[in-house]
């Protein structure tokens, strides 16, 4: 049995390409961030993806690799995969003002979403805040925005407007992904008194 056998039955199980999407997967380094643009009630998104990188990047031409991304939206898209550098999507069902678009929605991809839209990451915070966002959602956009900051795609700053929704959190594989951030925050911040006292007061 070979790796082309699997996909084959894959292909057949699925009626998708799966040998196909899987290859880029297999030959690329890394992984990809997801951007997406998108106001609450449209229904369309622009996408925009690149290979995620911490430090310095050596090779330009790494940079220009693209995905087949599954994007596991929470709600139906068309298409449903990612799978240019650029590309619109539509959503099937538009129920974004009440329900905001998230991406990787379950963890049902591999990618980090990088939401560019105040309006679009607002709705989501407020979802959050009102607990409509499922933990699994929940854990994975702040995995995502902690490697973003890594990344120094976001400022720690933005990472922690995005903790201050979290206020409420009670799920322990939540909580240690908070505890992460507010560690990475206060090491960069190490000999700064004011920055640190700052940082207390809004753990407090």
């Amino acid at each position: 049995t070979s790796a082309g056998d699997l996909w084959k039955e894959l292909d057949e199980v699925s009626g998708r390409d799966i040998g196909g999407l899987m290859k880029k997967w297999l030959n690329h380094p890394g992984y990809p961030v997801v951007e997406i643009k998108h106001i609450p009630g449209s229904n369309e998104a622009t996408l925009t993806q690149h290979r995620f990188v911490i430090g310095p990047v050596s090779d330009d031409a790494s940079m220009q690799m693209h995905w087949d991304v599954p994007l596991a939206g929470s709600t139906a898209l068309a298409p449903d995969t990612l799978s240019t550098k650029k590309a619109m999507v539509k959503l099937v069902k538009n129920d974004s003002t009440a329900h905001p678009l998230i991406l990787n929605h379950e963890s049902a991809s591999y990618f980090v979403a990088h939401y560019q839209s105040e309006e679009h990451f607002l709705a989501i915070k407020h979802a959050i805040a009102a607990g409509s966002v499922s933990t699994i959602d929940r854990l994975q956009l702040l995995t995502s925005y902690i490697l973003l900051q890594r990344g120094a795609v976001i400022k720690t700053t933005a990472v922690l407007d995005l903790l201050s929704v979290y206020v409420d959190e009670s799920e322990e594989p939540v909580w240690s992904n908070i505890a992460s951030a507010l560690e990475e925050a206060r090491r960069l911040i190490v000999g700064n008194k004011q920055a640190e006292k700052q940082l207390n007061n809004f753990i407090a």
